[in-house]
C-alpha cells in the first residue's frame, strides 16, 4: 500500500492536482485499501471455521430467526365441506371475555349456498375489497383484533339442500333464517353477548320447534352453556 501510494504522490505534478486534492484521494484508497483487507480477513476466518466443522454438525447449526416460530392448531370436521342451507354459532373468546355470532348459509341475491367452511372463511377475510366478512366488519367495530380472538364453530346441518329453483332457494332459507333468530333470541335472553346483526321478526313452523331444542342441547353440551328454549314474538 505505501508503494502505492508513493507512485500516486510521485503522479501528482504530472496530473496537475493540488496537495489538498490529493491528501483526499489518498486517504480515500487507504479506506478501500482497509476495507478490502477486513472483509478478506473475515471470509478466511469463515473458512477456516467451516473446514473445521464437520458436514453433520453444520447440519444441526440453528438457523437464526428474529421473530420465534409459534405453533397454531386448526381442527376441521371434513362435513363442514358440505353445500346446502346450514346454521352455525360461533364463539369468539379474547382472553375472558366471550361473544357470539350466529348465522347461516345460503345467498339472498343468489341461488348458492355455500359449504359453512367456505362462508367462514369469507368472515374473516381481511381484504380491502371484501363484501362478505361480516364477522370481521362487527370485530372491527368493536375495536377488536380478530388475530387476538379463538374461535369455535359448530355448524348444524346441512338442514335443506342447494337447489336451482329460485323458489325452492327463497323457502329453504327461510326456515333457516327462522332459526337463526330463535338461536340468537336464545342468546340474549340467556345473557350471552352477541355481535353482529339479526332480525327480530320470525315464524318457526311446528316441524322446526324440535330441530331448535337440537340445537340449544348442542350448544349447551360443545360450549357450555346454559341455553333455555326462547320466548318468542311471531
Amino acid at each position: 500500500m505505501s508503494r502505492f501510494s508513493d507512485n500516486l504522490s510521485g503522479l501528482r505534478p504530472k496530473l496537475g492536482l493540488r496537495p489538498a486534492l490529493m491528501e483526499v484521494l489518498l486517504t480515500s484508497v487507504r479506506i478501500r485499501s482497509d476495507v478490502r483487507l477486513a472483509a478478506a480477513a473475515k471470509t478466511s476466518e469463515m473458512d477456516s471455521t467451516f473446514q473445521r466443522c464437520p458436514a453433520s454438525e453444520a447440519i444441526k447449526m440453528p438457523l437464526q430467526s428474529v421473530n420465534r416460530t409459534r405453533t397454531h392448531r386448526m381442527t376441521l370436521d371434513g362435513a363442514m365441506l358440505n353445500r346446502g342451507f346450514w346454521l352455525y354459532v360461533c364463539k369468539v373468546s379474547l382472553g375472558h371475555y366471550k361473544f357470539f355470532y350466529v348465522g347461516m348459509t345460503g345467498d339472498s341475491s343468489s341461488l348458492n349456498a355455500a359449504s359453512p367452511f367456505l362462508r367462514f372463511a369469507r368472515h374473516l377475510d381481511t381484504s380491502r375489497n371484501a363484501r362478505s366478512n361480516s364477522l370481521f366488519r362487527a370485530l372491527a367495530k368493536a375495536r377488536i383484533n380478530p388475530s387476538d380472538c379463538r374461535f369455535e364453530i359448530l355448524a348444524f346441518g346441512p338442514l335443506y339442500s342447494e337447489t336451482r329453483s329460485a323458489v325452492a332457494h327463497r323457502l329453504n332459507r327461510e326456515k333457516p333464517a327462522a332459526l337463526e333468530i330463535a338461536v340468537t333470541t336464545s342468546l340474549r335472553q340467556s345473557r350471552y353477548h352477541i355481535i353482529g346483526t339479526h332480525g327480530t321478526r320470525l315464524s318457526l313452523t311446528p316441524d322446526q320447534y324440535p330441530i331448535l331444542e337440537q340445537i340449544l342441547t348442542e350448544l349447551n353440551l360443545e360450549l357450555r352453556l346454559r341455553l333455555r328454549s326462547p320466548h318468542l314474538a311471531s
